[in-house]
């Protein structure tokens, strides 16, 4: 059985339980008293905060407890380092994901009509629909973002999508100001 990512966290919502069960079922014992960080504890831990750039998710998938990681932190300036650099892979990833995924696909939004928030109705009954809580579901409508669609590409390609010509403009401007006598005013 393949081992959760933290990735596979984040999407499935997979609980701290699960991802301990997956961590001891790869075989991994998780460090604490009696079993000490190793350096293969240490690059899972990394390649997981490069995958997503929660340090609490990344250290229960490599099976470390986030006290050793800190401490760990504090005392090695290269850990410290490689671990600044993954995170900032990881922020980096993750939001340009989570950018495409809202300017292509959208984001689901509450319909609202004359100020009150619609429900989804089942039309057998003509009674709104309610989720595994008994609560109505509300009725929404995906809409993508146009101006994050705009924003990356402009980031891909620059050259073709600027907003218009550019110009460049050096102006040396000089100005001599002459003050005589008991004249104060400029």
């Amino acid at each position: 059985m393949a081992s959760k990512t933290t990735t596979d966290i984040q999407k499935k919502g997979t609980s701290r339980r699960g991802l301990k069960r997956a961590a001891k079922a790869r075989g991994s014992k998780a460090p604490g008293r009696g079993h000490p960080v190793t350096k293969a504890h240490l690059a899972y831990f990394l390649n997981e905060l490069m995958q997503y750039p929660c340090v609490s998710s990344a250290a229960l998938a490599a099976g470390i407890g986030r006290e050793p990681l800190y401490r760990r932190r504090h005392e090695d300036a290269d850990f410290a380092k490689a671990w600044e650099e993954a995170k900032a892979i990881g922020a980096e990833a993750a939001y340009e994901e989570e950018a495409n995924r809202r300017a292509i696909h959208g984001v689901d939004e509450p319909v609202i009509y004359k100020g009150e928030m619609q429900y989804r109705i089942d039309h057998t009954t003509g009674l709104p629909m309610l989720d595994e809580n008994d609560e109505p579901i509300p009725l929404t409508v995906r809409r993508p973002s146009d101006t994050l669609l705009i924003f990356l590409m402009k980031g891909a390609n620059p050259g073709k999508y600027r907003d218009g010509p550019q110009t460049n403009l050096n102006l040396a401007v000089g100005v001599k100001i002459v003050v005589t006598g008991d004249d104060t005013r400029l």
